[in-house]
């Protein structure tokens, strides 16, 4: 209700009107990524679903991502709350191969878009945990990613509400503290 889809939208638009930049828009899941006209995070970067293992890939595979993301400069992550810490790591990792560069995210700018008080992942971290929650390497590593990011834009208006409703304002209210 606080117009994050449009805001990504408004994103979207502004970085496409400079023609030099290109942006891949991602999703944690398939239904918000057709919603955003986007792909999957991990179809995307080819990343692995599961309990399967981060590798990289062969020359001819990373050949290929290297040719789609030949002009890209950004990536939008949708849904970063059901991110986990490692999968953010994993993301680094891919983009580092694919542009050959080492610097974080391999040199994009990456925005993560969503509302962590939402879904958080499955059987993982979530990226807003303390660090002294990791369990592992990679954990420590995305969430360290994660809280070197430079911004942070909270929109916290929900825009849907109908002001005039007392029943509504009031449950928003409710909510807004829970």
């Amino acid at each position: 209700g606080c117009e994050k889809s449009h805001f990504n939208n408004a994103i979207r638009t502004m970085i496409l009107s400079h023609r030099s930049e290109n942006i891949i828009i991602t999703s944690t899941t398939g239904l918000t990524a057709n919603a955003i006209f986007g792909s999957t995070i991990h179809s995307a970067l080819c990343l692995p679903v599961g309990r399967r293992r981060f590798a990289l890939l062969s020359e001819n595979s990373i050949e290929k991502l290297r040719h789609q993301f030949i002009n890209v400069n950004g990536l939008i992550i949708d849904e970063f709350s059901m991110l986990r810490a490692k999968e953010l790591f994993y993301i680094n990792q891919r983009l580092q191969q694919i542009k050959m560069n080492i610097k974080p995210y391999g040199g994009l700018c990456v925005m993560l878009a969503g509302d962590p008080g939402q879904l958080p992942p499955v059987l993982g971290i979530a990226l807003w945990e303390n660090i002294t929650y990791a369990k592992n390497e990679y954990d420590l590593c995305g969430l360290t990613l994660f809280n070197n990011l430079s911004k942070a834009i909270h929109l916290d208006i929900n825009y849907r509400l109908d002001r005039t409703d007392l029943d509504t304002v009031y449950f928003n209210d409710f909510l807004t503290r829970l």
